[in-house]
C-alpha cells in the first residue's frame, strides 16, 4: 500500500471510530435521569364517562415502580388517581409495581373522583406515568418533571347524564312510553311519576347500550301536556349509588331519603310541590345524581298582535320535550344551564338553526353547517353550563385575569364548520374591571398544555357583550388584560379531542447531543477522503 492509500485508510478508520463512539454524559441533557423508558396506554377509544372502570397498562424499564397522577380541569399540578383530594406536589401518587417482564397495569374505577374528591368537571385530562416520585427539586408533578422518565396520555372524561326522547302529546290511550339514553356504567335508572294524588317510583333496567324504555300506566301524554302529571328520570351518577331514594314503595310515596340521609316529606296531593321537593333533594350539593324532567312546553303562535288589541295566549301547538338537566350537578341554578336536540342529517349537516340561552351567555348555531361529535358522527345534543370560576385552572402569567362568566360547552370535543357564536353578557361591575389600555378576550382551556388559548373575540360595548367564534366545544372564559401583540386571524381549534399518546422529551438546547459528535466524525471522514484524493491526483 502506498503512502497516499495509507492516509486514506487512516482517515476512514478514524472517521468511523468517531461516528460509532458513544456520547458521554456531558453530551446529553443535564436532567436525562434514569436509563430506560416508561410507556402507558388506556383501553378503549379514550373517551369515557365518569363512573366507568378503565384498564391502564404499560411498560417501565427505568424503575421497579410506576407512579401515576392525573391533571386536568381543576386538578392543579396533579392528583393521585385514587384520591383527588391529595396533591402530587406533596408526594402523593398511585403506585403500580413493575413485573419482571417490565410490564405494569391497574384497573381504575373513575367513580372515586366523585366519591373522594367532590364533583369533577368533564373535559380533557392527562394521565401521567413517571419512573420516580422525586427529583432534585422535590416531589414530581406536572411542572416538575426533570430528571425522571415520564409519559402522558390524553383522554376525555365526560360527566354521565340521561336524555329523554320527545313524546307526542296527541298520543292516545292512558299510558305513556318513557324512553331515552343513560350514559356511563350503570344497571338502572329510577322513574318518578307524579299524578292525581299519587307519587310513584319504579326502577327501570338499563342494558349495556344505555338505551332504556318503560311504559307508565295510569298517566297519559295529555295529562302531562295539560299539567296533570309529571315524569322525572333519575340517574345514580358516577358513584352508581342513588343519593335520593323513596323511604318506602307502593302506589303512593309520601317520604324520600336525601343524600345526607335525612327523611323528607312529600305531599302527594300537591303534585307541583312534591316534584319540586324531589328536584331540590337531587340538586343538593352532596348529591351527585343527575336527572331529566319531562314536562309540557307550550308554543304560542308567532303572529305579532296589535298592541291595542287583547292578546290571545291560547297555544296553537302543545308539545312535550325534555327540560334542561340540572346545572353542574346542583351547584348552580336552572337558569345557568340549557341544552337542545339538533336536527341534523346523516352527514352531520345542521338542518335547522338552534340557540341556547343561560343567564349570562347565549350560543347560536346556524343551519347549513356541519355539527359532529368527537367520533365524527352527527351531533344530536348540545348543552352549555355556567360554572363557578373557583374551579378554574391558573390563568397564566401574561397579565390577563378572568373577569366574566365561565362556560362549559358539551359534549366535549364536538366540532362545527363554520364556527358557532358564543356571546357573554357582562354585568356593570365586570365591565368596569377592564381598565384603560386593556381589552376583553375569550380563551379556552387546553388541558394538555395547562394553558389558556385565545380565540377570535369581538366586543359590543353598547350591550356589554363579548362575542367569540369557536369551532370546538370545551371550557371557555372571559379575560381582561393588555392588548395582544397579534390578533388571531382565525379561531383556533379548542383542546385536543382525539385521545393520543405523547411522550415528554426533556428540554434541551435545541440540538440532539449525538448529532454534534456524529457530525464531527462525518466531517473528518470527508476531509480525509478529499485530502487523500487530491494528493493522489
Amino acid at each position: 500500500m502506498n503512502l497516499h492509500g495509507l492516509k486514506l485508510s487512516v482517515a476512514v478508520i478514524l472517521g468511523f471510530m468517531i461516528l460509532s463512539f458513544p456520547a458521554t454524559a456531558s453530551d446529553l441533557e443535564e436532567h436525562d435521569g434514569d436509563a430506560g423508558e416508561v410507556t402507558i396506554a388506556l383501553e378503549g377509544a379514550g373517551v369515557y364517562y365518569l363512573g366507568e372502570e378503565i384498564t391502564i397498562s404499560g411498560t417501565n424499564t427505568a424503575s421497579d415502580t410506576t407512579y401515576l397522577f392525573l391533571t386536568g380541569p381543576g386538578l392543579g399540578n396533579g392528583v393521585p388517581l385514587d384520591d383527588p383530594a391529595l396533591k402530587a406536589s406533596e408526594g402523593n401518587y398511585l403506585l403500580c409495581t413493575v413485573a419482571p417482564s417490565h410490564r405494569w397495569a391497574y384497573r381504575w374505577d373513575t367513580s372515586v373522583l366523585s366519591m373522594k374528591g367532590g364533583v369533577p368537571r368533564g373535559g380533557n385530562y392527562l394521565m401521567h406515568a413517571v419512573s420516580a416520585p422525586e427529583n432534585g427539586d422535590g416531589a414530581v408533578h406536572k411542572d416538575n418533571l426533570e430528571g425522571v422518565r415520564t409519559v402522558r396520555y390524553s383522554f376525555v372524561l365526560n360527566l354521565p347524564q340521561v336524555t329523554l326522547d320527545e313524546i307526542d302529546p296527541q298520543s292516545a290511550g292512558d299510558n305513556v312510553r318513557v324512553s331515552g339514553v343513560a350514559d356511563g356504567r350503570l344497571e338502572n335508572v329510577t322513574l318518578w311519576a307524579f299524578g292525581d294524588h299519587t307519587v310513584r317510583s319504579v326502577t327501570v333496567p338499563v342494558p349495556r347500550s344505555g338505551i332504556f324504555a318503560y311504559t307508565l300506566t295510569g298517566i297519559s301524554a295529555r295529562d302531562l301536556a295539560e299539567g296533570r302529571g309529571m315524569v322525572i328520570v333519575q340517574h345514580p351518577g358516577a358513584d352508581q349509588v342513588y343519593g335520593v331514594c323513596p323511604v318506602a314503595g307502593g302506589d303512593t310515596i309520601s317520604q324520600i331519603r336525601g343524600a345526607d340521609r335525612e327523611v323528607i316529606d312529600l305531599d302527594p296531593d300537591d303534585m307541583p310541590g312534591a316534584a319540586a321537593t324531589l328536584t331540590r333533594a337531587l340538586n343538593s350539593a352532596s348529591c351527585d345524581d343527575v336527572y331529566q324532567r319531562l314536562a309540557a312546553v307550550r308554543t304560542v303562535a308567532s303572529t305579532r298582535p296589535d298592541p291595542l288589541e287583547p292578546v290571545d295566549e291560547t297555544p296553537d301547538v302543545v308539545s312535550l320535550s325534555p327540560t334542561p338537566r340540572p346545572a353542574h350537578r346542583g351547584t348552580l341554578e336552572d337558569e345557568e344551564a340549557a341544552n337542545a336536540r339538533l336536527s341534523v342529517s346523516n352527514a352531520g349537516e345542521v338542518e335547522a338553526s338552534a340557540a341556547l340561552q343561560t343567564r349570562d351567555v347565549s350560543l347560536s348555531l346556524d343551519a347549513g353547517g356541519t355539527a359532529l361529535n368527537i367520533f365524527g358522527r352527527p351531533l344530536e345534543m348540545i348543552d352549555i353550563r355556567q360554572v363557578s370560576s373557583d374551579t378554574l385552572p391558573p390563568t397564566g402569567k401574561d397579565g390577563f385575569r378572568q373577569v366574566g362568566p365561565v362556560l362549559e360547552c358539551g359534549p366535549n370535543g364536538a366540532s362545527f364548520d363554520p364556527a358557532v357564536e358564543l356571546c357573554f353578557t357582562l354585568t356593570d361591575e365586570e365591565w368596569e374591571t377592564c381598565g384603560p389600555g386593556e381589552e376583553f378576550v375569550v380563551r379556552w382551556y387546553c388541558a394538555e398544555s395547562g394553558d389558556w388559548e385565545e380565540v377570535r373575540t369581538g366586543v359590543d360595548r353598547s350591550h356589554r357583550q363579548v362575542v367569540a367564534s369557536v369551532t370546538h366545544f370545551t371550557t371557555f372564559a372571559v379575560f381582561a388584560g393588555p392588548p395582544s401583540e397579534e390578533t388571531p386571524m382565525e379561531t383556533p381549534s379548542p383542546e385536543m379531542t382525539t385521545p393520543a399518546l405523547s411522550t415528554d422529551v426533556p428540554p434541551s438546547s435545541g440540538r440532539m447531543p449525538w448529532l454534534s459528535v456524529a457530525g464531527g466524525g462525518a466531517a473528518l471522514l470527508m476531509a480525509g477522503v478529499l485530502f487523500a484524493f487530491r494528493k493522489e491526483r
